[in-house]
């Protein structure tokens, strides 16, 4: 959207990474879908999932720079993920999950916009991040 000048603005997710020992688990992303499963023994207190997003953006009139602004797709999407870092152009969920283990998932977004004069060229990149808690027994 925006002004015509400029060339087109796009915006893309780079290979995301898990943040901390997910030696026991894996991590996919397709389709706009981060998940990230963590294969651990029961433990008494909950444990804290974090995953890391880059955005990578092209086109439009950067200027100085691109602005970015994350957050939840709606209020509430983020079903208890939370921004660890959200500035510029990284992302970091996070979120304790229940000892119990189990699995949650939120929707988050990220609105780029360039520096062309006028109106400026914007793109909106959706996410979904998702995170199981599988117990095992050792």
């Amino acid at each position: 959207g925006g002004s015509s000048s400029g060339a087109a603005l796009s915006a893309t997710i780079s290979t995301p990474i898990p943040v901390g020992n997910t030696s026991n688990g894996r991590v996919t992303f397709s389709d706009g879908v981060l998940t990230i499963t963590r294969l651990i023994p029961p433990t008494p207190t909950p444990t804290r999932f974090r995953a890391l997003l880059d955005m990578v953006v092209a086109g439009g009139t950067p200027g100085t720079g691109y602005n970015y602004q994350w957050s939840e797709s709606e209020v509430g999407s983020g079903n208890g993920i939370t921004f660890g870092i959200a500035t510029n152009d990284r992302f970091v969920a996070e979120y304790d999950m229940p000892a119990a283990g189990g699995s949650v998932s939120g929707s988050f977004k990220c609105v780029v916009t360039d520096n062309t004069p006028g109106t400026p060229l914007t793109i909106t990149k959706q996410i979904t991040v998702v995170f199981n808690y599988a117990l095992v027994i050792l």
